[in-house]
């Protein structure tokens, strides 16, 4: 018997890999110049939407923005995305975005509850820190794979019958992964080919 996930290994890869990528942040000047407007089209009601935000703890407000499920085609249906920020906690500069990435990482979770972690002590005191859940992850309209959480759990933490790397392992696997990604397109719909 075999774990799909080694949880421990998974945490160490995550910890690392968020130090490399904030180590190779730094604050440079840069100063941007559009050249043109970008043509809105039918997604001019995207571009023009007014954000409202609410508070939602100590220095941190929410808002909920929409976006078309596909911007080739924006009169198709939208989506809802989750955004948060961190109040500048002394004279504001600016704002600043941070995304954790992943694929499937949540921005809002890492600046709602990691501000200090996302940014430091000189950043949160001169800029709003601004995160979002990109379409499909956490706060925002999500990809929806198995709704039952039996099946979702033995998806993450079942076991197989045949031994690891073995073609049996991997028929089994097989089987498996294709029972995820049948689930994620039956519970998500058109979404899913847009993430």
């Amino acid at each position: 018997m075999s774990r799909r996930l080694n949880v421990h290994a998974f945490l160490a890869v995550f910890a690392a890999t968020s130090l490399v990528a904030i180590s190779g942040c730094s604050l440079i000047p840069v100063t941007v110049s559009p050249t043109t407007e970008p043509d809105a089209g039918d997604a001019g009601e995207f571009y023009s939407q007014s954000v409202s935000w609410e508070s939602c703890g100590d220095d941190l407000e929410c808002a909920t923005i929409t976006a078309p499920i596909d911007w080739d085609s924006p009169q198709g249906g939208s989506i809802d995305l989750a955004v948060v920020r961190h109040l500048a906690t002394g004279t504001k500069l600016g704002s600043l975005l941070v995304n954790p990435g992943g694929p499937g990482g949540s921005g809002w979770d890492f600046v709602k509850y990691s501000a200090e972690y996302a940014a430091s002590a000189n950043l949160l005191e001169s800029f709003d820190v601004v995160g979002w859940d990109p379409r499909g992850v956490g706060q925002s309209t999500p990809v929806t794979c198995f709704t039952d959480p039996k099946d979702r759990d033995e998806n993450l933490y079942g076991t197989f019958d045949s031994a690891y790397e073995t073609q049996g392992w991997i028929d089994e696997l097989t089987i498996a992964e294709q029972k995820f990604a049948d689930a994620c397109a039956a519970n998500t719909g058109e979404l899913l080919g847009h993430v």
